[in-house]
């Protein structure tokens, strides 16, 4: 599983790590298993949406996402032979622009619906891991003052594979809670159309085809190791990454940290931090894209993170 292969990495990379506290804990929903999806509050599954085509020339948009408050039914049947959760839930955008529109920054949230599809479970195993996906999700927000109109949609029923897994475990004897991690690969659509009066996009709108994302809950693990002040440890999930991936790393002290994206030949592709930093666990997500706002290419890249005398690396994998 990624998600194992990630933790494992960070407890590799740091063996006198001290285990953090689990970020989403659910409690058994009295049939030995939870409801799907986890509704994992307050944080819910974190990935990334973005603006691609119809935009101002050199620019683009990216919209850091969060989705929470999930409501769902099961039934029986699904792609998977076993369950099909029917949900709604809210998805949160941080709208992040870039070039000519590096002023743009808006904060929407809006209702979305979709469906679930998971294999055979067995309620009451202390683990349950179960390979899902995201058969459908979509959403759509009309008539806000910079976005006439904002939709997306995607998932399986589309054509566009989304799998995903989500693991629980117990934490206790029978009838206690589950500490859950889970992830799904988001393909999907976008359209937009900029408001009348918009200062930003009026006049402005595109569609754009087979994109793709991560979402995955508690971003960098919610059983992620946490290392001494004295180590510093440097790890990247999900990694290989048709679009986004998260970069997590610790600072034992105030410093000025460098965090950079190179190609293979050592060309600088993207400079994500460069100045002082706080100490703690420090998360910054690259969403494939260059300085200049393009998305880059499939392939091998690195992530460096250089603080002080000390320079750590990550190898990168982008899939398109």
């Amino acid at each position: 599983m990624r998600y194992l292969i990630f933790l494992s990495a960070l407890l590799l990379a740091s063996p006198s790590a001290a285990l953090a506290q689990s970020c989403c804990v659910i409690a058994d929903n009295g049939t030995g298993t939870i409801d799907l999806p986890p509704n994992c509050l307050p944080d819910g599954f974190s990935g990334n949406l973005e603006l691609v085509e119809g935009l101002p020339a050199g620019s683009a948009v990216d919209m850091e996402a969060r989705l929470t408050d999930f409501s769902s039914t099961e039934s029986a049947g699904g792609v998977l032979g076993g369950t099909i959760h029917e949900f709604t839930a809210t998805i949160h955008l941080e709208v992040i622009g870039s070039g000519t529109l590096a002023a743009f920054q808006r904060s929407l949230t809006f209702p979305v619906s979709g469906e679930l599809h998971a294999e055979p479970r067995t309620p009451g195993a202390a683990v349950q891991n179960v390979e899902a996906t995201m058969f459908r999700l979509k959403g759509k927000l009309q008539n806000d003052f910079d976005f006439w109109l904002l939709e997306f949609e995607g998932g399986d029923v589309f054509g566009l594979d989304s799998p995903g897994e989500i693991e629980m475990v117990r934490q206790g004897g029978p009838g206690s809670d589950f500490e859950v991690t889970g992830f799904f690969d988001y393909n999907y659509r976008i359209q937009f159309e900029g408001a009348q009066e918009s200062f930003f996009i009026e006049g402005f709108r595109g569609i754009t085809l087979d994109l793709a994302s991560g979402f995955e809950l508690c971003p960098s693990g919610s059983a992620t190791a946490v290392p001494a002040a004295d180590t510093l440890f440097f790890a990247s999930y999900p990694n290989p990454t048709p679009a986004s991936t998260q970069l997590s790393f610790n600072i034992d002290q105030v410093t000025h940290v460098d965090v950079a994206i190179f190609d293979v030949r050592g060309r600088l592709v993207r400079a994500l931090w460069r100045g002082p930093m706080e100490p703690g666990l420090r998360r910054l997500r690259w969403n494939g894209r260059s300085d200049s706002g393009d998305r880059v290419a499939a392939g091998v890249y690195s992530a460096r993170l250089r603080t002080g005398e000390t320079t750590r690396a990550v190898r990168l994998t982008i899939l398109r």
